[in-house]
């Protein structure tokens, strides 16, 4: 699929929008300031297509019926 610019098709209904681009910009993201905003906000995460997900570890955890998943 061609690239979408989501977050600025979201400007232009007037929500505001953030487009993240690697890792060290989500880390980045202000949340604080996010979640003061009036309104909604759409967060346009890119994401390679080409990067490879680290499934080792989930692999291992189904594995052994455990989960690695954070927040579970």
């Amino acid at each position: 699929l061609n690239e979408i610019d989501f977050a600025a098709m979201a400007r232009s209904m007037g929500i505001a929008s953030e487009v993240i681009s690697s890792s060290k910009e989500l880390g980045e993201l202000n949340f604080r300031k996010l979640f003061e905003r009036r309104g909604p906000t759409l967060i346009d995460l890119r994401i390679d297509a080409n990067e490879e997900p680290p499934l080792g570890c989930r692999i291992k955890g189904l594995a052994k019926n455990t989960s690695v998943t954070p927040g579970s």
